[in-house]
Formats: C-alpha cells, sequence, structure tokens
C-alpha cells in the first residue's frame, strides 16, 4: 500500500471516529480516545504542558490567563504555543477585545488532553485558572456572568467548596440580571445544594436560605418561557 494512499486511510479512519463521537454523548470512545491522544504525545513535551494547561481553562484561552495556569517562563511558553500550534492541536483567533486567544482545534482534542491529567494536577490547575479570574475586573452584564459563572466552576473542581458557594451565589444573580433564567436557576441550584456545607452560608450570600430558594424557584419557571 502507497505512502499517501495509508495517509488517507488515517485521515478517514480519523474523521469517521470523530464523526462518531459527534453523535454520541459521554466518555470518548477508545479507538478515538487513542488517536486524540497519539496525536497529543506526539507534541513536544512543552507544548504538553501548555495543552494540558489550556484543557483546564477551557476550549478557548487567552494568553494571560494561560500563562498564569502554565507556570513557564515567557519563553518556554511561547515556543510550546508554537510547537502547538504548528501541529494543529491549538489554533490562533481573534478577539475583539485584543490581545491573543488560542483554541483547541476540535473540542475533542480538549476533552482528551483533560483526560490525560492526573488528578491532584486537575485540582492545581483549576486552582490557578480561579485565582487568575479572581483578579480580574468582574464588570457587569454578560461579563459579570461568566467572570461568576467560571469562578464557580473552576472553584469547585479545585474542591474549594467556601468560594465555589460564594462564586455560585454571584453567578446566579449576574445570571438572572441577564435573564439567562436556566443559567441562573442552575447557579442557586448548586448554592443550595452546598448551602448546608457551609459555615455563616447567609453572611456570605448576602440572604438567608429561603430567599436564595425563592430566587431558584423564580428563575427556574422564568427559565420555561421562550
Amino acid at each position: 500500500m502507497s505512502g499517501s494512499l495509508l495517509i488517507d486511510q488515517r485521515i478517514m479512519t480519523e474523521a469517521a471516529a470523530l464523526l462518531d463521537a459527534a453523535r454520541e454523548r459521554g466518555p470518548l470512545p477508545p479507538t478515538l480516545r487513542g488517536i486524540l491522544v497519539a496525536r497529543l504525545a506526539a507534541a513536544p513535551e512543552v507544548a504538553q504542558t501548555v495543552i494540558g494547561a489550556a484543557a483546564v481553562a477551557g476550549r478557548r484561552v487567552e494568553h494571560g490567563l494561560l500563562a498564569a495556569v502554565a507556570g513557564l517562563d515567557e519563553a518556554d511558553l511561547l515556543d510550546g504555543l508554537r510547537s502547538a500550534v504548528s501541529s494543529q492541536l491549538l489554533v490562533v483567533e481573534a478577539d475583539p477585545r485584543g490581545g491573543d486567544v488560542y483554541a483547541f482545534r476540535h473540542a475533542l482534542l480538549q476533552e482528551a488532553a483533560y483526560e490525560e491529567l492526573l488528578p491532584g494536577g486537575r485540582r492545581r490547575r483549576h486552582r490557578a485558572v480561579a485565582e487568575a479570574i479572581a483578579e480580574q475586573d468582574p464588570g457587569a452584564g454578560v461579563s459579570a456572568a461568566w467572570h461568576w459563572s467560571e469562578l464557580a466552576f473552576h472553584w469547585s473542581a479545585a474542591r474549594d467548596e467556601l468560594r465555589a458557594f460564594e462564586a455560585s451565589v454571584r453567578a446566579g444573580e449576574a445570571a438572572e440580571r441577564n435573564f439567562a433564567f436556566a443559567d441562573a436557576a442552575r447557579h442557586d441550584e448548586r448554592a443550595l445544594d452546598a448551602w448546608t456545607g457551609i459555615d455563616d452560608a447567609e453572611r456570605i450570600a448576602g440572604m438567608d436560605r429561603i430567599t436564595l430558594l425563592g430566587r431558584a424557584a423564580q428563575s427556574s419557571w422564568l427559565s420555561g418561557f421562550k
């Protein structure tokens, strides 16, 4: 079999696996996971470090946040980014706010890279992401909703339940203000689930549990309207 035919066959196999995975919900199929992990493992070590940090940050990550999470000096960070982009694992995207943003070429690559991290490494990186975001100005409107939602997710993944609780309450409030009622209900319900395990939850939330429960119920009801 010729080299070009082998390449074509590999591309077709990968495309078919990607298509099958896109139709499914749940863990990556073993065949696809093997293909993606092999692609990630072929990248230089410094690129793998960058990719692991990016996988925790999300499908898209801006340069400053990635630098805070990767734990590399600027020269190594740039070297890793160049390798990841040239390997077609990450792509550069335009950021309307200015600066550089990097994104995984496919969401499944992010998922595979994330799954390859050890649990302790994931938690450490999630904490680094949360700490970096916490230093940013939440802003207002949609920006505030994103800010608190990301904090709630990353603090929870870092197993910092107190900070995750507070961020969930703030995320619910910000989502409600932006009429994103389904998101508001989801954040409020998470805060309610955590309430009994949080010392001085009422002070942190700025309301009692009944008030938060009412807000969650209202957002859940309103989310049913189109």
